[in-house]
């Protein structure tokens, strides 16, 4: 097993994750993870959902868009998890700066919005995946598997109702 070290602090420490996961099928990279909410309890459920996955790995966290857009573009997760509504920048917005800074790193929206408009809006800022927060328990673990290989993730909800819209 491979150790790596983050290129810079993260909140304040220097954190050191393993970055190949044995499986029993092989080897697997982890998958680099950033959350980002302005409510504590939400962003530590993500993290202890997170952390019981295999090969999902959190790297780091803030709490207001100016500070997800600073860390996340140093740290350059493979996917930053963002709440919709960040004070400071609003999470569309910090999706176009990390999609601008980081291209390789993928956005997942979560959002209490259930709005065609507002998960348009979020794929046209460059999201890669949109969940309600209402389901965002397993699915946001869904969600980053399936934007990670390289595919659109949308709630059912919202797929739904993007469909009945057209």
């Amino acid at each position: 097993i491979t150790r790596a070290r983050l290129p810079g602090p993260v909140r304040g420490t220097q954190a050191s994750y393993s970055n190949i996961s044995q499986k029993d099928d092989g080897l697997q990279m982890d998958i680099r993870v950033f959350l980002a909410d302005d409510h504590a309890a939400i962003r530590r459920a993500l993290r202890d959902l997170l952390e019981a996955q295999v090969n999902l790995v959190v790297v780091g966290e803030a709490d207001n868009g100016f500070d997800v857009v600073a860390q996340a573009t140093q740290v350059r997760p493979d996917v930053v998890v963002l709440d919709s509504s960040m004070p400071g920048i609003n999470g569309f917005e910090v999706t176009k700066r990390i999609c601008e800074a980081s291209p390789s790193t993928q956005v997942i929206i979560i959002s209490m919005h259930l709005s065609r408009q507002h998960a348009m809006q979020a794929m046209r800022a460059g999201a890669n995946g949109y969940v309600l927060k209402e389901s965002a328990g397993a699915e946001v673990v869904n969600a980053i598997r399936t934007v990670r290989s390289g595919s659109v993730y949308l709630s059912p909800e919202v797929t739904q109702l993007i469909g009945e819209a057209a």
